[in-house]
């Protein structure tokens, strides 16, 4: 379900309520005893949690901190299922443990892939780009890393400032070039991107 505003307040209720009654149902039906491997296959590949994160995320890129904290509880309730980790135990170590990225830098991380795959590495349909311009093709002028910046338009409603189009540029103006750019000066490929955004991510939340 998708906010009109893309708020994301009745998505995340939606994924709270649902998640909560699933993990419910596996403690009543003693789902703790079922092998680590089996427990890790629910929650990475099951409609538990993260595919159903990950398919309303790019929809609701502009959620408020209070709907992104309450989608963090529910991912560490679901780790705490999948590891046996109690509730007076922190699930902080967890995550750098299984190399893992909690809920916002998963989020910035399909967020961003989308935008390099699509935008810069010209992998999808020609419609899906026209509303992200480079710097460089609007100005002559060029500093510094400026010719692979996007024109952040400016919104004019609610709805347009929580989209994609306005916050998946931002994020990437934001980005250290290393990221994306190999020795010569050019985009690297999409798997090396994905490798490099994930422990850039991963780095900022150490």
């Amino acid at each position: 379900m998708v906010d009109p505003v893309l708020c994301g307040d009745l998505w995340v209720k939606q994924i709270c309520k649902r998640t909560y009654a699933l993990l419910n149902r596996f403690y009543r039906c003693g789902g703790t005893w079922l092998p680590l491997r089996a427990r890790r296959a629910l929650y990475e590949y099951s409609t538990l949690i993260l595919p159903v994160i990950d398919y309303g995320g790019i929809p609701h890129t502009g959620i408020s901190a209070a709907n992104s904290c309450k989608l963090q509880r529910v991912q560490n309730s679901c780790l705490r299922f999948v590891y046996g980790v109690t509730r007076r135990e922190s699930v902080v170590s967890l995550f750098s443990q299984t190399g893992g990225l909690r809920v916002r830098e998963r989020r910035l991380w399909l967020l961003l892939t989308l935008l390099y795959k699509v935008v810069l590495k010209g992998e999808g349909p020609k419609y899906t780009t026209d509303n992200f311009i480079l710097v460089a093709d609007i100005h002559s002028y060029n500093k510094r890393h400026r010719s692979h910046a996007f024109m952040i338009p400016i919104p004019k409603s609610r709805a347009l400032s929580n989209s994609f189009r306005v916050i998946a540029p931002k994020l990437w103006n934001s980005l250290p070039p290393d990221i994306y750019l190999d020795s010569n000066g050019g985009f690297v490929s999409v798997a090396t991107f994905r490798s490099r955004l994930r422990q850039h991510l991963i780095a900022d939340t150490v």
